[in-house]
């Protein structure tokens, strides 16, 4: 309050007087998205290869989603658990997307829609709008898969295509192991878990920006329906 005028996030004030202005400020949401590009299972080095996805993806965006500004990130998270062979000082350490993003909240897709605003709301349901769109702000479609082996508490799944045990990489080409795998049209927990699956073939990866905790407000529509 007390601009002079004022144009969107823009406030004008005319110093002709002793005046007080009254500025609040908020965190802009981090951005997530579907990968445009689909990958193989990632082999003994998922963990690096899926964050070396997810920051290519990023700089490549066509919609300017990599940086400090406002809708942008500098860390991407990918959404996939599994245990990490070539971690340090012991093998096999179990990594989770849910430990790796606890100090994270409020995320939006690319195209500025509201996702999810704490990870505890993916067990209840609480997706916003699903993920669906990719780095590029194009719809992925209704049958996108991705790898994920996580379940909707953000944990390691049972089924994952990334079972690791004390450092060797278990038989992920073979077409009988499956793996837990989301749904990106889902605007459910189904987005992270929708099918146990085949490990062989290509799936899509999901990208969390990773800078900061924001909160995210949504004005529901009665009648309306989350695409």
């Amino acid at each position: 309050s007390g601009c002079t005028s004022s144009s969107g996030v823009t406030c004008n004030v005319t110093m002709d007087a002793i005046k007080t202005v009254t500025a609040t400020f908020a965190l802009a949401p981090n951005v997530m998205f579907v990968t445009s590009g689909s990958t193989e299972i990632l082999g003994v080095a998922w963990l690096r290869n899926a964050n070396a996805i997810c920051k290519n993806a990023a700089a490549q965006s066509t919609r300017g989603i990599q940086g400090e500004g406002p809708h942008q990130n500098t860390t991407w998270i990918p959404w996939i658990s599994g245990f990490d062979s070539l971690s340090t000082p012991t093998p096999g350490a179990l990594v989770t997307a849910a430990n790796r993003l606890q100090n994270v909240a409020g995320w939006e897709r690319v195209d500025r829609r509201p996702f999810l605003q704490k990870l505890s709301d993916i067990a209840n349901n609480v997706i916003i709008y699903p993920p669906r769109i990719d780095e590029n702000g194009a719809d992925v479609g209704v049958n996108a898969l991705t790898w994920t082996g996580t379940d909707p508490s953000g944990g390691h799944s049972e089924s994952s295509c990334i079972g690791f045990n004390q450092g060797v990489a278990s038989s992920w080409l073979n077409a009988q192991v499956n793996g837990t795998q989301g749904l990106a049209s889902a605007n459910s927990q189904e987005f992270t878990r929708f099918t146990e699956n085949s490990c062989v073939g290509t799936r899509r990866l999901y990208c969390f920006g990773a800078d900061r905790k924001a909160a995210i407000t949504v004005t529901r529509k009665p009648g309306r329906q989350a695409c």
